[in-house]
């Protein structure tokens, strides 16, 4: 059940990784690649 209540605190708030950095999809910087 661990499992089950970190994918919902994953989709709540993201992982401290490569996604804060890129708040915006469309990142102006090429290091940033647009989430699907």
């Amino acid at each position: 059940m661990g499992d089950r209540e970190r994918v919902t605190l994953s989709v709540a708030d993201p992982p401290p990784g490569p996604t804060p950095p890129c708040p915006t999809p469309p990142c102006p910087t090429p290091p940033c690649p647009t989430p699907p």
